[in-house]
């Protein structure tokens, strides 16, 4: 399967595969045989992009690394690659400051497909959170620490975006009539305790 336009409208998890797919065979021939900089450029925002949304933030990393050394694609690429290094290194906090950061910048730049890819970057560590901290499962309050760590300001947003209709069902651990929900996982917890010195 293709991507249908160039740069992609939006990221999701289901287009992610083909767009990073597509990414890889541009940069190896060479950008597609365009050297117009702006077209560089895109290609690696939209490949990084793709990676971030993808939660590959080992791949993002390789990415970051080939292209740190051309001042000005690693120019461009850095703010990027800060979002990914905070995901990697498990920095909870560090990941939504780099994020609004980078959501601020590409809103002066007045790009709104890169507007869209933050908003999807965002989208996915969420599910991700949902899912390893095991928050659908909470029958009553929610941990102290929930609100900050899925970028919330405040816990009401939090409970709307927890609503069946918000989280998609791939995020949603299945469950069975029979079977109590699972205890949340205390090692992920003492792990997002350390990194946001909550606790």
């Amino acid at each position: 399967m293709t991507v249908p336009t160039w740069p992609p409208a939006t990221l999701t998890p289901a287009i992610c595969p083909q767009v990073i797919a597509a990414c890889e065979s541009l940069s190896a021939a060479g950008g597609g045989g365009n050297t117009n900089v702006d077209a560089v450029f895109t290609l690696v925002v939209v490949h990084m992009a793709a990676l971030l949304t993808d939660q590959d933030f080992v791949e993002a990393r390789h990415l970051w690394r080939r292209n740190r050394d051309d001042v000005a694609v690693a120019a461009v690429l850095q703010p990027w690659w800060k979002v990914g290094a905070a995901a990697l290194a498990g920095n909870v906090t560090g990941f939504w400051q780099a994020l609004q950061e980078l959501a601020t910048a590409v809103v002066a730049t007045q790009q709104p497909h890169q507007q869209q890819y933050c908003q999807a970057i965002g989208d996915a560590y969420r599910r991700k959170l949902v899912v390893g901290l095991q928050l659908l499962n909470h029958q009553s309050k929610l941990p102290a620490y929930a609100t900050a760590a899925l970028g919330f300001t405040s816990e009401a947003e939090l409970q709307q975006y927890l609503q069946p209709a918000a989280v998609t069902t791939s995020a949603a651990p299945s469950s069975s009539a029979t079977t109590a929900p699972p205890a949340i996982r205390t090692d992920l917890v003492a792990f997002l305790e350390t990194r946001m010195k909550i606790g």
